[in-house]
């Protein structure tokens, strides 16, 4: 069974996770500093013991000492170590001997190797107190006072050390009790802050947010009239609110759109059926018209140059070539021939488009800019196809510059496998409200043609898996931009 990593888990889970994290930490640290607090206090006041007894003491030997009565330094040192949890009292010489202690049958032998080592490093260091898990032993000098003069030498500075020792296992049991007690309380406050969390987020969170996630499958399957409803103004109440504006405007946008899309559906059945009718009518008048042209050519022809009507068979002509390019413009439209896919430099194709559009300069003054920013690209594409959009969009440029302009025709690559073209122009530009129609059929702003050009370059360029798009700002001119997928001569 495949384990989800931490950032997948729900919400409860991870809220659980950090709950346990921080409260364990919590408690841990409650537990250390109050055991910690409660041992210092033991420490503190076993120390405080020690120091009284410590003085009781001395002023019982002083006053055994000053009056005589050195024999009765043994029973108040037994009588002492009775009370105040005293495990023994001993006074011992500098080398370890036990002079006089609470437990009678150790007088006059010497102390143990441990505590001989404790003694020296008293008299070297010293330390007073030695403390151990149940176990306070502590050392007092006993100094050589006037009162002693009469049994010991007055040049001896320190007649004896006092040895005490304290039991604290009764009082650590205690402590060991209250730590574990603390520990228990902490856990048992963690787990009530747990539950008490938990349910405010089962309340709080879980419970709105599985009625925004229900709203929201009903809403995945289609029902756009969902609405959560709003209890608080929280929060969840504000997601709440923002949710159901949501909704509110993507129903509406389903209504736009269902309705955009039944007209283009329309439009496009309605220009799906015009197709077909043009070109079955392009079909069935082409060939009288051909056959009108070719009369009207050999009347022309046989015609004498001092008929007045020779000029009226010629306009004849001129515009059944505008006919026949009509026709041929909605057959192309109707049905577009096969591409022939091939590889080909498009610089050439391009250079001839230039040649052709030059051709048809009549009263402007117009350059022409060809910028070939890498020469030797080569493309799988119709060639043909591609000098025609160009040659096409040449001659609307050629058509929006009134007397005298410029039009670039701009060839490069965009990244490793993109061929990008462009043709500019200086001329009077396209309104902003034209820019979306430019490339629907029939759509023009000529006196003359069909509509249709702009339409044929976009389905032409889409057949090769590319994209056409057009800016233009009025007075300031056009740029149409063609992006083509392409290989290079190393592919």
């Amino acid at each position: 069974m495949k384990t989800k990593r931490l950032r997948d888990w729900n919400l409860r889970n991870k809220i659980i996770l950090h709950i346990l994290v921080i409260g364990v930490l919590t408690a841990a640290f409650i537990s250390y500093f109050y055991t910690k607090s409660q041992k210092d206090i033991i420490q503190s006041t076993s120390e405080q013991t020690v120091e009284l007894i410590s003085g009781v003491i001395e002023k019982s030997i002083f006053e055994s000492m000053k009056s005589g009565e050195s024999i009765k330094v043994q029973p108040v040192l037994k009588s002492i170590s009775t009370s105040q949890n005293l495990e023994s009292l001993r006074i011992l010489s500098k080398k370890g001997e036990i002079l006089v202690s609470s437990q009678e049958e150790e007088m006059g032998t010497m102390a143990d190797e441990q505590t001989k080592k404790k003694l020296e490093n008293f008299l070297s260091a010293g330390n007073e107190s030695i403390r151990s898990e149940s176990i306070i032993q502590r050392f007092r000098p006993i100094t050589n006072e006037k009162e002693c003069f009469s049994c010991h030498d007055h040049r001896e500075e320190m007649i004896g050390v006092l040895e005490m020792k304290i039991d604290l296992s009764s009082i650590t049991s205690i402590w060991q009790k209250n730590r574990f007690l603390s520990v228990i309380v902490s856990l048992a406050a963690l787990a009530v802050l747990t539950f008490i969390i938990l349910r405010l987020f089962e309340k709080l969170i879980k419970r709105p947010l599985l009625r925004l996630e229900g709203h929201m499958k009903k809403i995945e399957a289609g029902d756009l009239t969902a609405q959560v409803p709003v209890v608080k103004a929280d929060e969840i109440g504000r997601l709440a609110t923002k949710f159901n504006s949501m909704v509110t405007r993507l129903k509406d946008a389903n209504t736009q759109i269902r309705e955009l899309h039944s007209q283009r559906m329309e439009k496009a059945e309605h220009l799906a059926s015009l197709g077909e009718i043009a070109a079955g009518l392009a079909h069935e008048i082409k060939n009288p018209i051909a056959g009108i042209k070719g009369a009207l050519e050999i009347i022309t022809k046989k015609s004498d140059d001092s008929d007045t009507n020779k000029d009226v068979f010629k306009e004849m002509l001129v515009q059944i070539d505008r006919i026949n390019q009509i026709i041929e413009d909605l057959m192309l439209y109707a049905k577009p021939k096969d591409l022939n896919i091939r590889q080909v430099f498009l610089e050439n194709n391009i250079e001839n488009a230039l040649r052709l559009a030059k051709m048809q300069i009549k009263n402007k003054e117009i350059e022409f800019d060809f910028q070939n920013s890498k020469t030797g690209l080569s493309a799988y594409l119709d060639g043909d196809k591609i000098q025609e959009v160009l040659l096409n969009l040449m001659l609307n440029s050629m058509a929006a510059i009134e007397n005298k302009g410029k039009i670039k025709v701009g060839l490069s690559n965009q990244g490793e496998k993109t061929l990008k073209i462009t043709v500019s122009d200086d001329g009077k530009g396209i309104r902003d409200d034209f820019i979306s129609q430019i490339f629907q059929p029939f759509f023009t702003t000529k006196s003359e043609g069909t509509g249709l050009g702009l339409s044929i370059c976009q389905k032409t360029i889409a057949a090769h898996g590319g994209t056409i798009e057009v800016d233009s700002e009025i007075g300031r001119g056009t740029t149409f931009t063609i992006l083509l997928p392409f290989l290079t001569q190393s592919d």
